[in-house]
Parts: structure tokens; C-alpha cells; sequence
């Protein structure tokens, strides 16, 4: 008799001191039924799992689905913005910015005016610095190049300067339905304007 006592004394002193030492160290153990095994299911926290077979999810793994969850959210908004259609320029010429493959052309099709007031004639590629095509219609030519995504509601690539003749770097900005910024710069020498939707 006294001996079972004594034994069931050790028993509840060894069961409370390790509850002591796992409140200590924050990690509870329990164990999942398992149809095929019984399997150790570690959590850190203090509480039983209330439902078998949800284990803790790691730091790790919550980080990396806010990350994956925020990189969705910013394709949702940037997919959003789209300045497909056609743009009024500030001199009156009319740009269609449409895909071509993974980015955005730009294409004149229409020109400032109907006839170039030094020749009375439709206007030419005549600024072009290759002179081998001066001498082109200006008009079905692209001004908006390779054009491809660079954060949201931007887009990065080349335009063509029909009055320099030039190629410079330059940007795409959707600031509203109605309205994009066009940037580029020419050296050291930046500018842009605004374009408004027409289509």
C-alpha cells in the first residue's frame, strides 16, 4: 500500500516537473492519432491543438505566404492599369499603344497635321538621323518601344523622337483612365507630356 502511494507520489512529481520544464522551454508536445501510427506533433505554444492534424505553421512558411499573398495584390493592381487605345498628344498627333508580345507599342496614326507646311505635302520620317529613312510616311511609325513593365502603372523602354530623328530611354506612367505621361531622356536633357484617351 505504501509503496503504491510512493510510487504514484514519483509518478505525479515526475509529471509535474516535466510540465514545469516544457512551460519553461514554450514547446508543448502532443500526440495525433494517426490511423497507421501515433506520431509526435510538436506546436509552440502553450494550448492542445483543438482539431488533429493541424500542426504550427513555421515563421518561415507564414513569411513567405504574406510575400506571395502582397506579390499577388501588386499583379491584381498593376493588371489593372492599362494603357492600351488610342492618345491624344499636346500637338495634336494620335499615338495607338497597343501589346506587342510581353510589352506595349506605341504607333503614330495620325499625324499633328494632315501635310507638312514646308513641303504642303503628308509628312516624312525627315529628322530621321539615319538617312535612309527620311524619307518614309511619319505616319504608321513607332514612337512607343518594347515598352514592358516596371512597376505599377509604369512601363520602361524606347521612344522615338520624331524631331530629334532619335532614340532615347524612356517611360510610360498611367496616371488615370484618361491620362498617361510620356518621359524620356535625351542625354543629360529629360521632358515629357501628358496624353490624353480618345479610344
Amino acid at each position: 500500500m505504501v509503496a503504491s502511494r510512493m510510487a504514484e507520489s514519483r509518478s505525479a512529481v515526475g509529471s509535474w516537473s516535466q510540465q514545469s520544464h516544457t512551460a519553461q522551454t514554450g514547446w508543448v508536445a502532443e500526440l495525433r492519432h494517426d490511423p497507421e501510427k501515433w506520431k509526435p506533433v510538436f506546436r509552440k505554444d502553450h494550448a492542445p491543438s483543438k482539431f488533429a492534424g493541424i500542426d504550427a505553421m513555421p515563421t518561415k512558411t507564414i513569411g513567405r505566404l504574406l510575400a506571395a499573398a502582397a506579390f499577388l495584390a501588386f499583379g491584381l493592381i498593376a493588371a489593372q492599369a492599362d494603357p492600351r487605345g488610342v492618345w491624344l498628344a499636346q500637338d495634336g498627333a494620335h499615338v495607338r499603344v497597343s501589346a506587342c508580345g510581353n510589352a506595349l507599342c506605341g504607333t503614330l496614326v495620325q499625324t499633328k497635321s494632315p501635310t507638312d507646311p514646308d513641303t504642303g505635302q503628308p509628312w516624312k520620317d525627315k529628322n530621321n538621323r539615319d538617312e535612309s529613312k527620311r524619307d518614309r510616311p511619319l505616319l504608321g511609325v513607332m514612337v512607343f518601344i518594347a515598352m514592358k513593365p516596371d512597376g505599377q502603372g509604369k512601363w520602361s523602354g524606347t521612344l522615338y523622337d520624331t524631331n530629334g530623328g532619335q532614340f532615347v530611354p524612356g517611360h510610360l506612367l498611367d496616371l488615370d483612365p484618361k491620362t498617361i505621361r510620356v518621359e524620356g531622356c535625351a542625354g543629360t536633357i529629360c521632358g515629357g507630356q501628358n496624353m490624353t484617351r480618345l479610344q
